[in-house]
C-alpha cells in the first residue's frame, strides 16, 4: 500500500470592495446636479465640514488670484 502526502498552497486573488471604493464609485456615477445635492446634504449633516471655494487653473491646477488668469499659464511661451 502506498500513501502519498501532499501539502501545497494556492493563492486566489479576488477583488475586494472596500467602503471607500464603493462610495467613490457611487460619487463617480452621479450627475453634476446629484453630486452638488449630495455635497449640500453632507455639509448640512456634519457641522465640521465647510465648503471652501477656491479658483484653480484648469491647466496646471494652481490656486488662482481673486481676479484674472493664471499667472503661470497665461505667460507667453518663449521659444
Amino acid at each position: 500500500m502506498r500513501l502519498n502526502q501532499y501539502q501545497g498552497q494556492n493563492q486566489v486573488q479576488s477583488p475586494m470592495t472596500s467602503a471607500h471604493i464603493a462610495q467613490t464609485m457611487t460619487l463617480l456615477y452621479m450627475t453634476s446636479t446629484e453630486l452638488l445635492q449630495t455635497i449640500d446634504l453632507e455639509l448640512s449633516k456634519n457641522p465640521a465640514l465647510e465648503l471652501v471655494n477656491e479658483r484653480r487653473c484648469p491647466m496646471c491646477g494652481r490656486k488662482l488670484p481673486p481676479q484674472g488668469p493664471c499667472p503661470i499659464c497665461s505667460q507667453p511661451k518663449s521659444l
